[in-house]
């Protein structure tokens, strides 16, 4: 079956899989403490824009908040009747940290900015969320806390004893899995298939392949936030698989991998994983121009002349100013390096956190009409952003020129398109690896297996089965 995973690919996905969703438990802090991969980075205040210059249109995109384990070792004596909803479904935790959220939105793009009304308008905002219960209630708690404030009672929500006060039931839309951005490269295309069939070739994989034991890490952590105690022993062993999982977490982003076999593994993966998300960004941004620079189309009221002859696109994007994406982890994690940050959470080790949020703001210069893009992030549950902006690559001055922010990201744009390209083979010099290369360090030292022997049993159901992607996000 074409697209179908090979030997290599099911190997290394699985392993990266489980991996995935591990890590943002360990950046979670709780009362107690936590583990975290480095020391947060100090936030910086965007700088403000020039006096005539105007915000038109907003992309966001978080991943969604606090969630139960998607899967727990085995022995483990927190079983999935201990978490009311069972496992992956979005907690009170992660409910309250999206109300947040939506706050912190409201604020910049309603009380500071003024680009949106005070109330809901639904031809101003479209949310969109992957089709996974905790994404969809993620975005629902979001938009709670950026229109509650200004609900009209009446007017917005209905007036019956039954209603929630203030909740305005702001719709959110979502897409199968096939359809996803991200989804679609990761376990959809043949392409992405043959290109981690050869990143689980390289010398730096091989180093590390024998790893989906960060799993248990993920549930260790998740269990601590809650209350609940872990065995003693897994926990004595969670700094090690740190160092396991960080690495796994680079190479999935591209990074660490050197050049093997003619294929630059910094461009093949952004390209493969977060570039048709990318371009969906751009190619909206681009819509939102062309209809603004349409002075004509612009000017015209729905009962105008023209109306009947607005292009398509503009006869939503005149009016549309926000389009909010919630998702996963490695969602924006496949997004951050198409702007080939140095590590993939920006500046520090792991994947984004629960909440965490990218804003893609695409500014005007009024009296030039001209455009640039500034690339601001939330993390932390912190109401405090980084602008990113200078450290994308390409983008180094600061605010970035919609042209210059297009061409710099031309090397990860799936050409001609991405079902097109997803049939396309990678082209690439074969190797032949010996039979005992695979798993062990050089010196043919099983590594994992020494280090890990307490949950190796445990780890090998796991590595065998290759579960559908979104559930680990």
């Amino acid at each position: 079956m074409r697209g179908a995973l090979s030997k290599n690919a099911i190997e290394l996905f699985s392993t990266q899989t489980f991996l995935f969703g591990i890590l943002g438990a360990i950046l979670i802090q709780n009362a107690k403490g936590q583990w975290t991969q480095s020391p947060p980075s100090s936030p910086t205040t965007p700088s403000p824009p020039a006096n005539k210059d105007e915000l038109v249109f907003v992309h966001t995109v978080w991943r969604h908040g606090d969630r139960t384990p998607v899967f727990i070792f085995p022995n483990d004596p927190n079983q999935e009747e201990v978490w009311s909803q069972g496992f992956g479904e979005l907690t009170t935790r992660g409910m309250a940290q999206q109300v947040k959220l939506g706050h912190f939105l409201r604020k910049r793009y309603i009380e500071q900015l003024g680009l949106l009304s005070s109330q809901y308008n639904s031809k101003e905002v479209y949310v969109i969320s992957t089709d996974v219960n905790r994404t969809i209630q993620s975005a629902t708690a979001n938009m709670i806390g950026m229109y509650s404030a200004g609900a009209r009672w009446g007017t917005d929500y209905p007036d019956v004893p039954e209603w929630p006060s203030a909740f305005v039931p702001v719709p959110v839309h979502t897409y199968e899995f096939k359809k996803d951005p991200v989804g679609l490269t990761r376990s959809f295309c043949q392409r992405t298939n043959e290109l981690f069939d050869l990143v689980a070739q390289s010398p730096e994989y091989q180093q590390l392949n024998d790893s989906s034991l960060t799993l248990m890490e993920k549930a260790v952590n998740i269990e601590r936030t809650h209350g609940l105690k872990p065995p003693e022993w897994a926990v004595q062993i969670v700094s090690q698989l740190i160092a396991i999982n960080t690495k796994l977490i680079d190479f999935n982003s591209g990074l660490g991998l050197k050049p093997f076999l003619g294929i630059d593994f910094a461009v093949e993966v952004p390209k493969m994983l977060g570039g048709t998300f990318l371009w969906q960004i751009i190619e909206r941004m681009d819509q939102k121009i062309e209809c603004l620079k349409n002075k004509a189309y612009q000017n015209q009221s729905p009962k105008g002349i023209l109306a009947n002859k607005l292009p398509p696109a503009c006869r939503w994007m005149n009016s549309l100013k926000y389009y909010a994406h919630s998702a996963h982890d490695m969602t924006l994690a496949a997004l951050f390096s198409t702007f080939q940050f140095d590590h993939v959470d920006f500046d520090r080790n792991g994947l984004p956190d629960y909440a965490a949020c990218a804003l893609i703001e695409l500014w005007r210069v009024s009296e030039r009409d001209e455009f640039y893009v500034k690339v601001l992030y939330r993390r932390d549950d912190e109401d405090k952003l980084i602008d990113m902006t200078k450290r994308i690559r390409g983008c180094e001055h600061g605010a970035c020129p919609i042209d210059i922010f297009r061409q710099r990201s031309l090397p990860f744009k799936p050409e001609p398109d991405t079902e097109t390209l997803c049939r396309t083979p990678l082209v690439y010099r074969p190797i032949v690896l010996s039979p005992n290369s695979a798993g062990s360090l050089p010196g043919g030292t099983a590594w994992a297996s020494i280090v890990f022997w307490p949950v190796k049993a445990a780890i090998i159901l796991c590595s065998n089965t290759l579960l559908n992607f979104n559930h680990f996000l």
